[in-house]
């Protein structure tokens, strides 16, 4: 047996499924076979000495591993993305990135359960192993180590023979049906060239995509692929896999009971912001912003009337703060000494505005009758 982990230390696994465009939001997962495949192929190219490991030895390294589809042990994942507007002349375009978000411990597990590679395949598998940096896109850092799974465990992913079992969706045992992409072994990709050439004609983007060295087949890039007209590499098969359904997360681990809530502050929005001398007015007003916002009965800790006996200073207390220290008043804060209760969060999230008491103008200064009045908005800051 032969079995590989891949660990994402970022904790996410970013890779978009051959034929999806970036933006459908699709992750390939699991790692499609054909994806492991090139990865290693990369690494040979960028980062080994071709003298200490030949092509010869890493063309049959890789044709034993296309021999057989591997089986897959998945972590739990959770789909995700983020979207990002990038200018382009005079607009902007909307891409999406779409990855999942993995448990920067937990291994993807691929498992080749009848595979058994010699000496000086195992030694140049865990050099490529070694210098695998990314798998997918390059935000998917990755280590990789040969590494068998748990004892016992069930692979969450396997392949299908093309029975009855498989064409009926997924068996038994339930689970998804889907088809990831795999290297065609080196002898089944020269007999598909062959046909593929007398078929369609020596015509240069046909030919061109078709080299005639299998290692050549696998690192032909995506882009002329796609401009060659191809509906999936042609050194690519697809095999039928079902997944089990996703194993239940970790469970939630039980709150711990913190520090109690006692503060909130304000910030002041309006011109003018009153003075600090009208401090004790200004606390008036927040108080009666408050009372004005709860639904009756208006709890003890807020009227401040009907508190407990013994404990007369139970009740919140209303500040004004000049923070700028010019004098006005931009910030208000409510305390409570023994803590806010939960159910007076919800009205002091979102008191409504701090209004000056109606007033009426000056003689002389309009008619009679009329009233004045200032508003500030208040726009919560923390609450502690």
């Amino acid at each position: 047996m032969l079995a590989i982990a891949f660990r994402f230390p970022g904790g996410r696994y970013h890779a978009t499924p051959w034929g999806r465009h970036v933006n459908e939001a699709a992750v390939a997962w699991p790692p499609e076979p054909w994806r492991l495949l090139r990865a290693l192929l990369a690494v040979w190219h960028r980062k080994l000495d071709p003298a200490r490991w030949p092509r010869t030895r890493l063309s049959a390294l890789l044709d034993r591993l296309a021999t057989e589809p591997p089986q897959f042990h998945l972590p739990p994942a959770v789909p995700a993305h983020s979207r990002h507007y990038l200018p382009t002349r005079d607009k902007t375009t909307l891409v999406f990135d779409a990855f999942l978000r993995i448990e920067a411990g937990q291994p993807v597990h691929a498992v080749w359960p009848a595979l058994e590679l010699d000496a000086d395949q195992l030694e140049l598998l865990d050099a490529l192993l070694d210098g695998l940096g990314y798998l997918g896109r390059a935000e998917s850092w990755v280590e990789a180590v040969r590494e068998a799974p748990p004892a016992g465990r069930q692979p969450d992913c396997v392949p299908v023979e093309a029975d009855a079992d498989a064409e009926n969706g997924g068996g038994g045992d339930g689970g998804e049906m889907l088809r990831l992409l795999a290297a065609r072994p080196a002898a089944g990709y020269a007999g598909f060239r062959s046909r593929a050439l007398t078929e369609f004609g020596r015509a240069r983007r046909i030919a061109d995509t078709l080299p005639a060295d299998w290692l050549d087949a696998l690192a032909v890039e995506t882009g002329a692929l796609q401009k060659a007209g191809w509906n999936r590499p042609p050194a690519a098969i697809e095999i039928p896999y079902r997944r089990r359904p996703a194993r239940p997360s970790a469970p939630r681990h039980d709150r711990r009971p913190g520090p109690a809530i006692d503060t909130v502050r304000y910030a002041l929005y309006g011109r003018p912001l009153p003075r600090i001398e009208d401090a004790i007015r200004v606390g008036e007003w927040l108080r009666s912003t408050v009372l004005r916002a709860c639904h009756p009965p208006v709890p003890a800790l807020i009227s401040g009337h009907d508190l407990p006996p013994g404990n007369p200073h139970a009740h919140a207390f209303w500040l004004a703060e000049s923070a700028g220290g010019d004098g006005r008043i931009d910030h208000v804060l409510i305390h409570m000494p023994d803590g806010i209760p939960a159910g007076v969060f919800g009205v002091l999230a979102d008191p409504g505005k701090l209004r000056e008491p109606a007033r009426r103008r000056p003689a002389g200064d309009g008619d009679a009758d009329d009233t004045d009045t200032r508003a500030w908005q208040l726009l919560p800051e923390w609450f502690g």
